[in-house]
């Protein structure tokens, strides 16, 4: 407005209100399939899985996801102003899918007793091959005792898709093992010890009664031939020289089984102790038992053997 000097000028000012500006609304939209299209009314916003929230403005929306392979799933939610939303979406497999458009999965893995789950969603136990629609999933292989194991695979239509699986001990499962391990050494030290005690005097006993039966046989052969047993105190040695050679006779078998069951205890002793379990961390094997010292394994269709050792 330009007023020259000395002039009156009029203004009318009208004031108008403020317009507060409008908050958008936070909406978290969670899939646990990967790789599906997310679309917030009809517009494609990602794809799962979505790090951050959506802003959007007050109202009802339609949220959806889709992926070829499943079936779409959708949802309406309604957020005030500077609301905050969640929303869970679940895909479930097309049954109609062909064949030919899906991958085959195929884990392998020497242990047994594994759950696997695909996409949040359990699929067996020991599973060796399972169809999928083609695309990222998310696998999931647990056991109890052992520290789960996550991998993401990928591919594509017609593709199989190998997955090595070895669980990682937990601590504790590691100690009960080593638990294990010290008492099969201590049973298999003690058989041993036991055994070759009971084999070591028993095989005294028997070559002490050997010598001794041999001595006193040739000794009453010896009185027999001098006469000295026709005599009345020769007699009564002869008897006496006759009734402990027999009683030592009568009692070798007691020294042959202390024999046998002293080799038999050894040999199981000695068998446990060079297979007793590895004490090392390294020693745990994926089913949960520690690795023998010694190993020995055997193949008839082949024809193989191998023999294995740790020191």
């Amino acid at each position: 407005v330009v007023v020259p000097p000395g002039a009156v000028t009029e203004l009318d000012v009208e004031l108008a209100p403020e317009v507060a500006a409008v908050l958008s609304a936070q909406l978290q939209v969670v899939c646990a399939v990967g790789g599906a299209d997310v679309s917030l009314d009809g517009v494609r916003v990602g794809v799962t899985p979505l790090y951050s929230t959506l802003a959007v403005p007050p109202g009802t929306h339609r949220v959806a996801v889709t992926r070829a392979g499943y079936v779409a799933a959708g949802v309406e939610v309604t957020l005030a102003e500077g609301a905050q939303g969640r929303v869970v979406l679940e895909l479930v497999e097309d049954a109609a899918r062909p064949i030919d458009a899906d991958l085959r999965l195929e884990p392998s893995s020497a242990q047994t007793q594994v759950q696997l789950s695909v996409d949040g969603v359990r699929r067996g136990v020991d599973v060796t091959s399972l169809r999928l629609p083609a695309g990222p999933h998310t696998l999931v292989f647990e056991r109890a005792g052992f520290y789960p194991l996550r991998r993401d695979v990928t591919g594509a239509a017609g593709a199989v898709v190998p997955v090595g699986v070895t669980l990682e001990p937990t601590p504790e499962l590691r100690a009960e093992l080593g638990a294990q391990a010290r008492r099969h050494r201590f049973a298999a030290v003690l058989l041993l010890a036991g055994g070759g005690a009971l084999l070591a005097g028993s095989t005294g006993f028997l070559v002490y009664s050997e010598v001794t039966t041999r001595e006193q046989t040739a000794r009453l052969a010896r009185m027999t031939e001098q006469l000295q047993c026709a005599t009345t105190l020769g007699r009564r040695t002869c008897e006496q020289l006759a009734a402990d050679r027999d009683a030592l006779l009568g009692v070798q078998w007691a020294g042959w089984l202390g024999v046998s069951l002293g080799a038999l205890s050894a040999l199981a002793g000695l068998i446990a102790l060079v297979t007793a379990p590895d004490l090392t961390p390294e020693g745990a094997t994926p089913d949960g038992v520690l690795a023998p010292v010694f190993g020995l394994s055997l193949s008839p269709a082949g024809g193989g053997a191998s023999v294995t050792f740790k020191f």
